[in-house]
């Protein structure tokens, strides 16, 4: 999903901007516009393109009286212009307004009217229709919540009166216009990073603050946020402890189910003195028409964490992520986030989740068309004929034609315990455990020897392997001789040799003069180290 073609990135061979962050950079066409920035020790105030049909970069000379050097500055694109306000030379704060037209190639310096906008930086100018909405900023002294607005038909400023509950001063935020709503999230409010979400209504005036669902990012400054479709991508920021490469995704039209599955972990003491755990409990959803937060995990080719780089949408489907600094450095590395291939990805993810989720609903439901019922304990549990045997060769053989089981409506099973079964059966059907601890592991160790599943197997011993401990290594040692599970066995061998001298003195390993075996293969290991140690 990430890509950094060398064709296009900005290098000696290619041209193409310096190293830099908080600079601007816009599509016009099939154009890239990179304008100023600071490259760490001055701003700047020149000019790239990027020409698609080309892959080439060229620094552009210009017409008009060019815009001092910045960085830190807004732009909004309004056609074929960019619209350029305020941002910080390197030694002041600005609010002047420059036009770029991108066909003639040339500058301008607008007459403009009404009450202008103070001088500051790190702001944000977003159009919608045929005005500009500028908001927030810092200009050395404090933040702003204002929102100033720029009519592009008569070239004059001025401050609406606002409703609603207003955001809190900030700088270094984002804001994004899906159609007649801005969205702004996060900043700085010069004391704190704010993680606040927002929406200012650009025909009522109003401001309000969202609740959302799922994960939020963290509090971050200078990241950027890009529109597309109903979905707004942020990428990267600072959250006052450093450089995020993170992608977050607020989904405007509210999310889906959502389901919280969670591993528990036991401390694997007195394992075998507790009960088993009750695991007949589906897995819980809610449904909500929130907006929501995502954090699609895609970190293969990702960009170091950076901050004040820029985001551009190209196509329909694809950001460009130019530029920033990264805690030590400035860059201008160019990345290429394919937002078409991420929502594939994340169509896969929901469909799973959406058919583990109905398959858990299948499972021990007398009304979802059972064909099997297995009696355990006097109590029933109800399944599928064609889930289990095609997910276990043992059950596949139990219900063929020919075995007495296959006639049976009622299946009595004796061996094992009731939750235990039960939660083998649910492995089966949706590839996993809801309640799993080290408990419940060391119960289904013996069954899915049974039924030979090793999937499940492993999951066990992984589980169990992080539950070693002192007073348990023993009692491990022989659930896993008895249950076949070796890799267990092999960790519980290595850790006691490794504490051989406390765990000799445990009742734990008195009890393994029940099992001589045992014994035998800890005295050979022991020998086997201690002849290795001495060569």
């Amino acid at each position: 999903m990430w890509s950094q073609p060398s064709a296009i990135q900005p290098n000696q061979i290619n041209g193409g901007p310096s190293p830099r962050a908080a600079h601007s950079c816009d599509l016009i066409g099939n154009k890239l516009f990179v304008f100023g920035g600071w490259n760490g020790k001055s701003a700047l105030n020149d000019l790239h393109v990027l020409e698609f049909e080309t892959s080439k970069w060229k620094q552009v000379e210009l017409r008009g009286v060019a815009p001092s050097s910045r960085n830190n500055h807004t732009i909004a694109m309004v056609g074929i212009k960019l619209y350029l306000h305020g941002g910080h030379d390197g030694s002041k704060w600005l609010n002047d307004l420059h036009v770029l037209d991108t066909d003639r190639r040339e500058w301008a310096t607008p007459k403009v009217s009404g009450s202008l906008p103070s001088a500051r930086a790190c702001h944000t100018l977003t159009r919608v229709g045929q005005k500009l909405y500028l908001f927030g900023g810092y200009d050395g002294k404090k933040c702003f919540n204002d929102i100033d607005v720029f009519d592009l038909d008569t070239n004059c400023w001025s401050r609406p009166q606002c409703f609603g509950e207003m955001p809190t001063p900030r700088n270094a935020h984002s804001v994004t216009a899906v159609s007649s709503k801005l969205y702004l999230f996060g900043g700085h409010s010069g004391n704190k990073h704010l993680s606040d979400l927002h929406s200012f209504d650009v025909e009522t005036f109003k401001w309000e603050q969202i609740e959302t669902c799922g994960r939020p990012p963290p509090g971050l400054r200078g990241h950027t946020a890009s529109a597309i479709g109903t979905k707004i991508y942020f990428f990267g920021g600072y959250d006052g402890r450093g450089r995020s490469n993170l992608v977050f995704t607020l989904n405007l039209l509210g999310g889906g189910a959502i389901h919280n599955i969670e591993e528990g972990h036991d401390d694997g003491i007195n394992m075998l003195n507790k009960n088993e755990k009750k695991s007949n409990s589906l897995a819980a959803s809610t449904h909500s028409t929130l907006m929501e937060w995502n954090h699609p995990k895609i970190t293969e080719k990702a960009p170091i964490g950076r901050q004040r780089h820029t985001a551009c949408l190209v196509g329909s489907k694809k950001l460009y992520i130019l530029g920033g600094f990264d805690g030590y450095k400035w860059l201008n590395d160019l990345h290429i986030l394919d937002v078409g291939q991420l929502e594939k990805s994340t169509l896969k993810l929901q469909a799973t989740d959406m058919l583990l989720g109905n398959m858990r609903l299948l499972l021990n439901n007398p009304d979802m068309f059972p064909d099997v019922v297995f009696i355990i304990e006097n109590k029933k549990i109800y399944a599928h004929k064609a889930i289990i045997a095609v997910q276990c060769d043992v059950f596949k053989a139990m219900l063929s034609n020919g075995m007495k089981e296959s006639k049976q409506q009622e299946i009595q099973i004796h061996e094992w315990g009731y939750d235990s079964f039960l939660s083998m059966l649910e492995f089966l059907y949706t590839g996993q455990i809801e309640q799993f601890d080290a408990n419940m592991a060391v119960n289904l160790l013996s069954l899915v020897d049974h039924y030979t599943l090793d999937g499940l197997r492993e999951l066990c011993e992984n589980t169990l392997i992080r539950s070693i401990k002192m007073d348990n290594a023993c009692l491990l040692l022989r659930i896993s001789d008895q249950s076949g599970a070796r890799m267990l066995k092999k960790y519980c061998l290595q850790y006691i040799l490794s504490n051989f001298e406390k765990i000799v003195e445990t009742k734990a390993f008195e009890d393994l003069r029940l099992e001589p075996g045992l014994l035998m293969e800890i005295t050979k290991a022991s020998v086997g180290g201690m002849g290795g140690r001495k060569k």
